[in-house]
């Protein structure tokens, strides 16, 4: 009997060590697979009303094409960013998810007080402290933590403060740059002392283009190049540079080349506006001014408002305001169609606005016979066709140089950026860029949209206690059958 009841302990405890071995199998791979899937997916719900915390789903449907690895690297303790407060929170959490929903995207952190070396690793890109490095095969571009942030300025204290993110925006441009097989090449034409603002320059390397410096008095231009610029110069051209404007737009009879061109509101240039005239294009003397305060800001009427006349270029625009035109000089067309040449105004000034001549008095008031639309953007386009291939150059003329300035570029409030880049993808046949609304983080509330709400009270009251109830009639049910 003893050996029998010591071989059933035996029997017994053996069972015993192999669930108990087997519990804690199952405890370890429930937990290694909880690990994997909280790296790849988002098991945590984003509450916000604006989906702060989320990737658009725009986004993840690029991130779903990308093929090749591609690695993120942060130049910070992220640490810091959890302890800088919620924006910078906010970068962390929108990093994270490029890894989870990038099949082939990675995201490092290097602090580069400890890891010096790491500035030096990429002697193009000049880096520095809190610069995020996006690299895909060879190609390595860079942008910076300061530029995931609309900031806004208080003029009292002259401090700066964090007006809203735009994180999803620049990481998903630096992939795009990064996974692009070409970045076209723009030609910013000086000679006339033209004027060039640092903004407009990183806006075209930030969204994928290369800006090279060209003199017109001394240079042949690159006919390379899918775009040129020519802001505000402040002397007229005379005939050898014109002609190496018309050749450029030429490009060997092959066309498909355009020239972006606004005039200074001073400048005297009568070689230069008849070249002009031959593509139906007509630049005046006067500058454009508003009478109706809802389309000019602040207290200036030369600080005037233009609205789309085209649908040509704003098609997936994120910013639904028009755009900004300041000090604009007087223009008009010419023709609507003249052989291969045709004509379109894109963007006009209101139908209160009117053209103060540069000899008008202090006292000059405009009549109501004065008052009318102006145009603020014209296009002309020169099409040649081989056969059946269309082949178009043209010339983009917007009455104000204004419209690239710093604050017009940088403005929220107005698209100039947007309707800029949008209109240069489409003329150099670039890939549309994506524009996705910033992100407003609220201060002292708790938001959630309401069908976060339906789902989380859901939860709570239904799903949750159902559980319990569940697992109470199985308890109940297993000791009554006992």
């Amino acid at each position: 009997m003893k050996n029998k009841a010591a071989l059933s302990l035996q029997k017994f405890q053996g069972v015993s060590l192999l669930v108990l071995a087997a519990t804690l199998l199952v405890y370890i791979l429930l937990n290694l697979t909880a690990s994997v899937l909280c790296e790849k997916f988002p098991l945590a719900w984003d509450l916000t009303d604006n989906q702060a915390f989320s990737l658009s789903q725009e986004t993840v449907e690029y991130l779903s094409q990308i093929q090749q690895p591609l690695s993120i690297t942060v130049l910070t303790n992220p640490d810091r960013l959890e302890k800088s407060g919620s924006y910078y929170s906010q970068v962390k959490n929108i990093l994270e998810q490029y890894v989870r929903y990038g099949n082939h995207i990675s995201l490092s952190y290097v602090d580069p007080t400890v890891n010096p070396g790491i500035l030096t690793q990429y002697p193009q890109l000049e880096l520095s402290a809190d610069d995020v490095i996006v690299t895909c095969g060879e190609k390595s571009v860079k942008t910076d933590l300061l530029s995931f942030f609309n900031l806004g300025y208080d003029q009292y204290t002259g401090v700066q403060y964090i007006l809203s993110s735009k994180a999803e925006q620049e990481i998903t441009t630096a992939i795009m740059r990064a996974t692009a097989a070409e970045e076209p090449k723009l030609l910013l034409l000086t000679g006339q002392e033209e004027t060039y603002s640092s903004q407009l320059i990183q806006l075209l390397e930030r969204n994928g283009y290369r800006a090279e410096t060209q003199n017109l008095v001394t240079d042949t231009l690159d006919t390379s190049a899918r775009a040129a610029f020519l802001l505000a110069p402040q002397w007229d051209l005379d005939a050898e540079q014109i002609k190496k404007l018309d050749e450029f737009l030429r490009n060997g009879e092959q066309y498909d080349r355009f020239l972006f061109y606004a005039p200074l509101p001073t400048a005297v240039t009568p070689q230069l506006d008849q070249y002009l005239s031959q593509w139906g294009i007509a630049v005046g003397d006067g500058i454009v001014l508003e009478t109706d305060p809802q389309c000019y800001l602040g207290n200036s009427p030369y600080l005037c408002l233009a609205d789309y006349v085209s649908e040509d270029y704003r098609s997936n625009l994120s910013n639904s305001n028009g755009v900004l035109s300041p000090f604009g000089r007087e223009m008009s067309v010419l023709f609507d169609r003249q052989g291969a040449c045709e004509t379109a105004v894109l963007l006009e000034y209101s139908p209160q606005s009117c053209v103060i001549p540069t000899d008008a008095p202090a006292d000059w008031q405009p009549s109501s016979a004065q008052l009318q639309s102006h145009p603020a953007l014209i296009r002309s386009s020169y099409t040649k066709y081989e056969g059946t291939l269309p082949l178009t150059s043209g010339i983009l003329a917007y009455s104000a140089s204004g419209f690239f300035d710093a604050a017009s570029l940088q403005s929220n409030s107005v698209a100039n950026q947007q309707y800029l880049v949008s209109t240069l993808a489409e003329v150099t046949d670039k890939t549309d860029p994506l524009w996705l609304e910033p992100k407003e983080l609220s201060s002292g509330r708790f938001n959630i949209s309401r069908a976060a709400f339906l789902r989380l009270s859901g939860g709570l009251i239904l799903v949750l206690p159902g559980c319990i109830l569940l697992a109470g009639i199985l308890v109940w049910l297993r000791r009554k059958n006992r």
